[in-house]
């Protein structure tokens, strides 16, 4: 049997057909790596939310989070004070990991860019978790909210973030390029 093969912008006659099936086999059992990547910034309810978490990509998945979901957002008022709630889990490679975003006793408004710092009433703030090393942003770390829709009719919440954080030990971790796109209820 013989196989014509083009190489080069030439034509080869393969007489044993061995290796050549053999390279075939090679080639298809490849496979390829796939990156994870960050969804694109949208301003349309998609359901994204992701961010770097020390330089690697973190996308909510594997296991039902917080609320029975992988992602979470609430937008709502209680005792006459407002609350922003909006996070991520994803549990992959035996790690869950959190990523959290809070507004205590705050009314967030479409354009507001917040100053991340301490939880308590009227402060954004922000924190990571993975597995048990819950890491928190404060006085000495900081970040940022910004709301790019905020949509009450359609409960649409967008915008991007970024925080340092850091746990009981002094460990740092760096959240970049955040960024969500999400539905919320109330």
């Amino acid at each position: 049997m013989a196989v014509l093969l083009y190489c080069s912008g030439k034509a080869q006659v393969m007489t044993k057909p061995i290796p050549f099936i053999l390279s075939l086999i090679l080639l298809t059992a490849c496979k390829k790596e796939k990156h994870e990547v960050l969804p694109p910034e949208t301003q349309t309810g998609a359901g994204t939310f992701g961010c770097l978490a020390n330089g690697k990509v973190f996308i909510p998945g594997g296991v039902p989070g917080w609320a029975g979901s992988e992602l979470s957002a609430y937008y709502q008022i209680v005792d006459d004070r407002y609350h922003f709630v909006l996070g991520g889990r994803r549990k992959k490679d035996g790690i869950d990991e959190f990523v959290g975003l809070f507004a205590d006793s705050l009314k967030i408004v479409e354009g507001g860019k917040y100053i991340l710092s301490t939880r308590k009433r009227g402060n954004t703030s922000a924190n990571y978790s993975n597995n048990s090393q819950f890491f928190t942003d404060g006085n000495l770390y900081t970040g940022e909210l910004w709301i790019k829709k905020l949509d009450t009719v359609k409960l649409i919440v967008s915008g991007t973030f970024w925080f340092d954080a850091v746990n009981s030990k002094g460990e740092k971790v760096e959240i970049r390029e955040g960024r969500f796109d999400m539905g919320y209820r109330r």
